[in-house]
């Protein structure tokens, strides 16, 4: 499967325990799961995620996830393959 990396930098970062992220493929209503999250070296509050998307996938979305529990989910984030 392809590889996109997402970076980001979240504020109040050792409230978050960890994130989510799902895709959706082509013509489907239903959201599936991928994740690989890791802290960004040398930044603080830094984080990036290497999503591997389906070629189907049109759709990214993601969610934080801390000890009281979730997070919103994202908005939508088109993938253009």
């Amino acid at each position: 499967m392809p590889e996109k990396t997402l970076f980001w930098q979240q504020s109040d970062s050792h409230l978050i325990e960890s994130w989510e992220f799902q895709f959706q493929r082509v013509g489907s209503d239903e959201w599936e799961d991928v994740i690989r999250v890791d802290p960004v070296d040398d930044c603080l509050d830094c984080f990036q995620a290497v999503v591997e998307l389906p070629e189907a996938a049109i759709f990214v979305r993601s969610r934080a996830v801390g000890p009281d529990g979730t997070s919103a989910w994202s908005k939508h984030l088109p993938v253009y393959l």
